[in-house]
């Protein structure tokens, strides 16, 4: 049997859906085989940007599929579809692993990415709704059952190489683990899900018998709770709108996220409920036939909400999320209020998908004008304060207790929501004359306290919370000599207080605040946490100037031999009173009744 024939077992049709989505499928082949490199240590790179490389694969694989099925549906020639995928997905790909240049947020770009796949195939003219609901609905099943294959694959291979470990003492190493679940997420799921994708993208939603399982739980699920429970919010959100109207208020802060919540669960029972309309109960007809115009009174109660925020506080992801929604559900309004009951579907979520992709990059983008809104808020206060003048930190700063604590907690916050944007960098220009000493080879935690020192701009609060966050994590291996008497154990896991030591009979590691406490046989060794943190932090210094590091070592001896601490991974806030390590991840060397010198490091 050929390694073809054993995959089409595995994964129906393996051999069409290679031919029906090429694109995403050697996007899913090419991220496994990179991802299990990356284990095996052919190369390295930082949590973040490995982060960024994999947001980059699940665009571009979703994308691609989109692509696809647009090209499909329009019976354009495989080699055409080919070269549109590919070309998505090198663009899209492009701007998440370049995402600090391009102002990206990926929390915009993947719900984007999904509603276009939602519609991709469904474009042309002439398209019907139902057909829209049952490939959707078809979809959504083949992910969840996609999900299920890839745990199972990879449940049913760690359990195998868990036995063998057991019964016959067979060690596969570490990394068998991560490569199996890898092959199972990254390859295995997705394949399965591409062959699931049904391929009569014009078939028609034929609701079943009233007692079949499909058609009677969907209608109750839609009749008597989500439609119910809908209607009621609208009555609540309605109330609310009196309230505020008699007492000449304005809407709290929190009524952005209800109306976000309100919107789409509402819109999405919507969509959902169509093919039920002429079953359905009044309540639902009633919703159906009034829906849009429901959103009315919550718009109004979104825009004064978010304005007010916005006012006071400036322009954030989150709230140009919200102005975009509210954007959104008036075009809804305008569409609905021309095409009653014709509103279609594919118009709906296709119109929220390009507002949402318009959104997710550039300088017009929720980040990039976020940023640049922030950052001109900021100079006011500066400026207006005397912190700079003519674009520059001012020769002479004005006493700290001169300046009201609220307007400097204002400028300490908003110093802080551009460290979270990676955005520091933008306030170069104005220490300029510090010659890099605020920015050079630090983490964006440390140049978020200099630039507040800097300043004179320290509040109670900002004091109270400008602890440093270290982040270490080896990228090289460490070599070291020991006698044979040595005993290597680990690795071990310290995660917020909770000890994983692995197998029994191991030296017990503990953390009690303080100190790392070994203890192993009545023996016990005590490692300094701050002094941890210390060294994890210049080594941290290190790496930003594109050097590889190596694990942290630290000795201990005392009567009970040598023991040293060998850390590849720690991380913990670390302020002027006080050092946390909330993880830890390091392996323990020990060499009892050791000779002076025999632990070189």
């Amino acid at each position: 049997m050929t390694i073809a024939t054993r995959l089409n077992k595995i994964i129906p049709d393996l051999s069409k859906t290679f031919l029906r989505f090429p694109v995403p499928a050697a996007i899913s082949i090419f991220m496994c085989g990179f991802m299990v490199l990356k284990v095996l240590g052919f190369y390295h790179f930082s949590s973040s940007r490995m982060g960024e490389i994999v947001l980059a694969g699940i665009s571009a694989f979703f994308l691609a599929g989109a692509a696809h099925l647009l090209a499909e549906s329009r019976q354009w020639s495989r080699i055409k579809a080919f070269i549109i995928a590919s070309v998505s997905a090198i663009l899209i790909a492009i701007l998440m692993l370049n995402a600090a240049q391009f102002s990206a947020n990926p929390l915009f770009i993947l719900p984007a990415i999904g509603l276009l796949l939602m519609v991709a195939g469904f474009m042309k003219p002439g398209t019907s709704a139902n057909a829209l609901w049952l490939f959707n609905f078809s979809l959504g099943l083949a992910i969840i059952l996609a999900t299920i294959v890839g745990l199972v694959f990879g449940g049913g291979l760690s359990a195998i190489i868990a036995g063998l470990k057991f019964l016959f003492g067979l060690h596969f190493g570490n990394d068998a683990y991560q490569i199996i679940w890898i092959i199972a997420v990254a390859m295995v799921g997705p394949l399965y899900a591409l062959s699931l994708v049904p391929h009569d993208l014009e078939e028609q939603l034929k609701l079943p018998r009233p007692d079949d399982l499909l058609n009677r739980g969907v209608s109750i699920l839609i009749n008597y709770v989500l439609v119910p429970v809908i209607l009621i919010y609208v009555i609540i959100l309605h109330a609310y709108a009196i309230k505020i109207g008699f007492m000449l208020a304005l809407p709290k802060g929190k009524v952005g996220i209800m109306v976000l919540i309100f919107a789409l669960g509402g819109t999405a029972t919507w969509l959902i409920a169509r093919p039920w309309l002429e079953t359905g109960t009044v309540l639902l007809k009633l919703f159906t036939r009034y829906w849009f115009w429901f959103t009315i009174i919550p718009t109004v109660l979104l825009v004064l909400a978010v304005s007010e925020r916005i006012g006071n506080y400036g322009v954030t992801p989150e709230r140009y999320g919200l102005v975009l929604l509210g954007i959104w559900l008036a075009m809804m309004i305008v569409y609905f209020t021309l095409r009653r009951m014709e509103a279609k579907p594919k118009i709906i979520l296709a119109s929220l998908g390009f507002l949402l992709f318009a959104a997710s990059f550039g300088p017009w983008g929720a980040k990039g004008f976020s940023i640049n809104n922030q950052l001109s808020r900021l100079q006011t206060i500066l400026q207006s304060k005397g912190y700079i003048k003519d674009g520059r930190i001012a020769a002479s700063l004005p006493d700290k207790d001169s300046v009201p604590e609220v307007i400097r907690e204002n400028a300490v916050s908003i110093i802080r929501f551009l460290r979270q944007q990676d955005a520091l960098d933008r306030l170069k220009p104005i220490f300029s004359a510090y010659d890099g000493e605020i920015f050079n080879g630090l983490s964006k935690y440390a140049i978020e306290r200099n630039i507040i020192k800097a300043l004179n701009i320290k509040t109670a609060r900002s004091v109270k919370f400008g602890s440093r966050w270290i982040n270490f994590k080896a990228s090289k291996a460490s070599g070291f000599s020991v006698t044979e008497k040595a005993s290597l154990y680990g690795p071990y896991v310290l995660n917020n207080l909770i000890s994983r030591n692995g197998e029994a009979g191991n030296p017990i590691m503990s953390y009690d605040g303080e100190k790392l406490v070994v203890k192993s046989n009545g023996k016990i060794w005590e490692f300094d946490a701050k002094e941890i943190l210390l060294q994890a932090e210049k080594a941290m210094k290190h790496t930003a100037n594109n050097k590889t590091q190596p694990a942290l070592k630290f000795a201990v001896e005392n009567d009970a031999g040598k023991a040293m601490l060998i850390v590849t991974n720690v991380n913990g806030p670390h302020s002027k009173d006080k050092i946390t390590i909330t993880y830890i991840q390091c392996w323990l060397l020990i060499e009892p009744e050791l000779e002076q010198g025999s632990l070189k490091q």
